[in-house]
């Protein structure tokens, strides 16, 4: 439990720091397989752009994420479900927008390490509007 811990917390370091090559290297490895970093690093920061505009913030408004792991609930010996509390910040203030699904997403132990599962969506670059 505490080594799924240490790599929830490095997960969501990254993931508030936006540093999304970081994130990639907690994707499991079947998931790096059929994506490339870079493909998920821009898939990523142009979601963050994206969210942006359809929260209708001015152009050039910095999001943050600030977020903690709140719930680990182990499935099996190579499964579990991690939740976390996350807030979204407009230029450091709190942005509001309805609701969130709170499932949490889960995690896997590859070759003794955990990683976060990943759906193919979390590869493609979003559409332009």
């Amino acid at each position: 439990m505490e080594a799924l811990r240490q790599r929830l917390e490095g997960y969501v370091e990254a993931l508030v720091g936006q540093n999304w090559l970081e994130v990639y290297r907690y994707t499991e490895p079947s998931f790096q397989e059929a994506c490339a970093s870079g493909d998920f690093a821009l898939a990523a920061g142009i979601s963050m752009e994206r969210l942006a505009q359809l929260l209708g913030l001015p152009k050039g408004t910095e999001l943050r994420l600030r977020g903690e792991v709140m719930e680990i609930e182990i499935i099996s010996a190579e499964r579990a479900r991690a939740r976390g509390d996350f807030r979204l910040y407009a230029d450091g203030e709190p942005v509001e927008f309805g609701q969130v699904d709170d499932s949490g997403r889960e995690w896997v132990l590859v070759r003794g390490e955990w990683y976060i599962r990943m759906d193919d969506e979390d590869c493609r670059v979003p559409s332009p509007s």
